[in-house]
């Protein structure tokens, strides 16, 4: 049985449709597993990064708690500006 035009163009349309929707779900399926994956990583690797940020904020509290920054001067500070803030911070060697 020989198909019309017509009859050909919807079975292509159909095949086009099935194809397009096989790989459209394939592809949503591995962006849900690269989700899942970076999401697994992202919770394992939390713990890790928490003394870090840690570290990283108590060198910004004592930066600007520091009479040059908060003074807001561009000039370099005399040995009087660079005694330690309230808290136990320290200086690095030469920048005083």
């Amino acid at each position: 049985m020989r198909l019309s035009l017509s009859g050909r163009l919807f079975a292509l349309m159909l095949t086009a449709t099935i194809l397009f929707y096989y790989l459209y779900s394939l592809l949503e399926a591995r962006q849900r597993q690269g989700h899942a994956e970076a999401f697994r990583i992202g919770q394992q690797a939390s713990p890790a990064m928490l003394p870090f940020v840690g570290g990283f904020q108590e060198t910004l509290i004592a930066i600007s708690s520091a009479q040059v920054v908060s003074a807001g001067s561009s000039v370099r500070p005399s040995r009087k500006q660079c005694e330690p803030p309230q808290r136990s911070v320290k200086l690095l060697p030469g920048s005083c």
